[in-house]
C-alpha cells in the first residue's frame, strides 16, 4: 500500500509531496522532507507544517510577546 500527502507551509504556501510504499519509503520520504528541505509541524495545537525557509525565521506569539518585554 502506498501512503501519500501533500504538506503546505501555513505560512507561504509552498507545498512538498511526501509518498511511498508504506512503511519504510514513506517514512524515508518524510525524513527526506525534514532533514533535508527543514519541513516541521508549527507549534500549537492546530495541525500545521512551516517549510524549511518559514521554520527558519518563525516568530510564534510567544516569541512576539517576549521581543515586546526585552
Amino acid at each position: 500500500m502506498e501512503g501519500r500527502i501533500i504538506l503546505r507551509c501555513i505560512e507561504c504556501g509552498r507545498t512538498k509531496e511526501v509518498c511511498g510504499e508504506m512503511p519504510d519509503e514513506y517514512t524515508d520520504s518524510f525524513a527526506r522532507a525534514v532533514t533535508e528541505e527543514g519541513w516541521v509541524p508549527r507549534p500549537g495545537n492546530e495541525i500545521a507544517f512551516l517549510c524549511g525557509t518559514d521554520a527558519a525565521t518563525y516568530m510564534g506569539s510567544e516569541t512576539k510577546d517576549d521581543e515586546e518585554k526585552i
